[in-house]
């Protein structure tokens, strides 16, 4: 018996050990699966868009950091939410007439000059230090929640919209 009870005791504690050796949090086992998710698997309606994308070489989301879209005559971003490693991001002298970048919290410098935006919200992205909004349609822009923007270029009369400018 006295055996007996010893060998149940390791076929016990063997599988205990199992157990804790396979399982783990879901959300490690998030974070794993996001890890791996695809640049080719993400639904771009632009089709020149997902084309830069791919362009990079890149596999994985988490490892596209700079994506440099200039003059690629995309007229839509609707995509690009899902690149939320994006640290730089420019869509200069494309045809964009709107843009949500509200997911892409990590930036820090965003270039949408020489499109045809007439509005943006940036009050998410509170990281940006550098942000080209020039030849625009722009009327107003909200800068409340970025205080960290370094550099900002953008036509006067958007700054001097109404009758108040700065300085005045």
């Amino acid at each position: 018996m006295c055996c007996t009870s010893k060998s149940k005791l390791l076929i016990i504690f063997s599988f205990i050990f199992l157990l804790a050796g396979c399982g783990g949090s879901s959300d490690n086992n998030t974070i794993t699966n996001e890890a791996k998710t695809k640049l080719t698997r993400i639904n771009f309606r632009d089709d020149n868009l997902k084309q830069c994308v791919l362009d990079t070489r890149l596999e994985n989301i988490e490892d596209l950091k700079i994506l440099d879209c200039t003059e690629k005559s995309i007229e839509s971003t609707l995509g690009i939410e899902q690149l939320t490693a994006l640290n730089i991001l420019n869509l200069g002298d494309n045809e964009l007439t709107d843009i949500d970048v509200s997911k892409n919290t990590t930036l820090v410098a965003l270039f949408l000059n020489k499109n045809q935006l007439t509005n943006i919200d940036v009050s998410n992205n509170t990281s940006l230090a550098v942000l080209h909004l020039d030849n625009n349609q722009l009327i107003s822009i909200d800068l409340t929640n970025n205080e960290n923007i370094k550099t900002l270029t953008i036509d006067v009369d958007v700054i001097c919209s109404g009758n108040v400018c700065p300085g005045q």
